[in-house]
């Protein structure tokens, strides 16, 4: 699949440049080749001297997953990684122990996550990762991301105050946190569709935006994100967003 080369690149030239993210989430259904591209970056990596830690068919504990980052200390390798082949065998514990380490994260080590659907991933987890879809074709069929696709297109068309007014709607939405997550995912693919594109852009979010503008635009709603899930006024929180697209 097209979107798959693509996602295989994008990883390469990280590796290549010393620059991969510390965790990646590959969300898509058994066999869509989620799992061959974790293998075959985290094998890229071993010339570069990395170790692995994998958690495969088990429970995965919140006494090994605390252990995780007390063994990557202790490594001197370029590269460290850790496979989780299956988000949903993660204890809830474990997965706040996850959380953790992900917010104090240890440098050269990396967390791959698979999962079948991302959406059933922390959200705190979820935007602390680069999320990589393997069934892009599910994804345009879902109305919820459809919908949130539609809605950023049509604030980005928006002038200051009529944006404002949208602010005010959709503050006491119940699924807010969920469409800004929805927007995150869809500015990332437009990010990524930017890095491989000869010019440097990308008309995913209704028109044409440069890298640079791409970039802007994730990093000001994973910061959002942030602030959403210390309970900061939800309505602040949009004008700020709207603000910054």
């Amino acid at each position: 699949m097209e979107s798959q080369k693509r996602i295989q690149a994008t990883l390469e030239k990280a590796l290549a440049q010393d620059n991969l993210f510390q965790s990646y989430i590959f969300s898509g259904p058994r066999n869509s080749g989620r799992l061959e591209m974790a293998l075959n970056l985290i094998k890229k990596a071993i010339c570069h001297e990395s170790e692995l830690t994998r958690f495969s068919g088990k429970k995965i504990s919140i006494a090994e997953v605390r252990d995780l980052k007390r063994k990557f200390s202790l490594q001197k390798r370029n590269y460290n990684f850790c496979l989780i082949d299956d988000y949903g065998a993660l204890t809830p514990e474990a997965g706040q122990a996850l959380l953790k380490i992900l917010e104090e994260p240890t440098a050269k080590t990396h967390f791959i996550i698979l999962t079948e659907d991302h959406t059933r991933i922390l959200r705190t987890i979820i935007s602390r990762c680069q999320v990589f879809s393997f069934n892009r074709s599910q994804q345009v069929d879902d109305p919820s991301l459809k919908n949130d696709t539609e809605f950023l297109i049509e604030v980005l068309g928006q002038d200051l105050k009529d944006r404002f007014d949208l602010a005010k709607k959709l503050s006491s939405s119940k699924t807010l946190e969920t469409s800004i997550s929805n927007w995150i995912s869809l500015s990332r693919t437009a990010l990524l569709e930017a890095v491989h594109s000869p010019q440097g852009q990308s008309q995913s979010l209704g028109k044409q935006y440069s890298l640079k503008e791409i970039s802007s635009i994730v990093k000001s709603l994973e910061a959002s994100f942030s602030l959403l899930q210390k309970n900061v006024n939800s309505r602040l929180i949009l004008e700020n967003i709207f603000l910054s697209l």
